[in-house]
C-alpha cells in the first residue's frame, strides 16, 4: 500500500552561530536594563512590539539580521518557494514567571520566526496546534491512542538558547505558562516582502 502525506506544516529548526548569539545576548540584556517593555492589555508577555517593529536593526544587530535573512531564504528554498526580497520586522519579548501568550498568527508576513536568548526548565513551550479543523474533529471523534506523524494534534518546543524556529505566518501559535524562576527572553521576527 502506498500512503502519501499531504498538507504538512513545516517548522524549520536551527541554531545561530555562537559568536552571533553572544553578541545578541549582550546587546539585548544591556538594552533591557535601560528600557521598559510593555504588556498589551490582552496579554501578559512584555514586548517592544507596540513601540517599534524593527528592534534588531534599531540596536545595530546587523550580523543577526543577515544570518536570519539567510535562514529564511534557506527555509523557503527547501520548501520549493520562490524567495522574494525580504526585510525583517522584529521585537523583543520578555515572559516573566507565570506569563504566557495566547494563540495568534501573523497574516501580514511571508514567514515568521523566533530566537531564544535564555533557557530554563519549564519556561513556557512554543506550541502549534494542527491547523486542519476537519482532521482535529476526526481525531477527537475517533481517539487514536498512538502518537504518530498522522495523529499529533499539538506540537511543542522548549526554549533552547540560540535556537531559531521558522514557520509559516498563517500557523496559529502560542506560548504556555512560563513556570521558570527567571525571565524568559526571546526575539520574534517576521520576514516581510520588500
Amino acid at each position: 500500500m502506498q500512503i502519501e502525506q499531504w498538507f504538512p506544516v513545516p517548522v524549520g529548526i536551527c541554531n545561530i552561530s555562537k559568536e552571533c548569539l553572544e553578541e545578541v545576548q549582550k546587546a539585548c540584556f544591556e538594552w533591557l536594563k535601560n528600557n521598559p517593555l510593555d504588556a498589551h492589555w490582552s496579554e501578559s508577555v512584555e514586548t517592544s512590539y507596540h513601540k517599534s517593529n524593527s528592534f534588531i536593526s534599531q540596536i545595530g544587530l546587523n550580523s543577526l539580521e543577515n544570518e536570519l535573512l539567510n535562514l529564511f531564504c534557506d527555509y523557503s528554498k527547501s520548501l520549493g518557494l520562490q524567495t522574494p526580497s525580504l526585510r525583517l520586522d522584529s521585537w523583543l519579548n520578555r515572559f516573566k514567571p507565570k506569563s504566557s501568550e495566547p494563540a495568534h498568527a501573523h497574516y501580514n508576513a511571508f514567514l515568521c520566526g523566533c530566537l531564544y536568548l535564555t533557557e530554563e526548565a519549564d519556561s513556557g513551550k512554543f506550541m502549534i496546534d494542527d491547523p486542519i479543523d476537519a482532521r482535529c474533529q476526526w481525531l477527537e471523534n475517533n481517539y487514536i491512542g498512538s502518537n504518530t506523524l498522522f495523529t499529533h494534534r499539538t506540537v511543542g518546543y522548549d526554549p533552547q538558547e540560540g535556537k531559531v524556529l521558522i514557520f509559516p505566518p498563517w500557523m496559529k501559535h502560542y506560548v504556555t505558562q512560563h513556570n521558570g524562576l527567571k525571565d524568559r527572553i526571546s526575539l520574534a521576527f517576521n520576514a516581510i516582502k520588500c
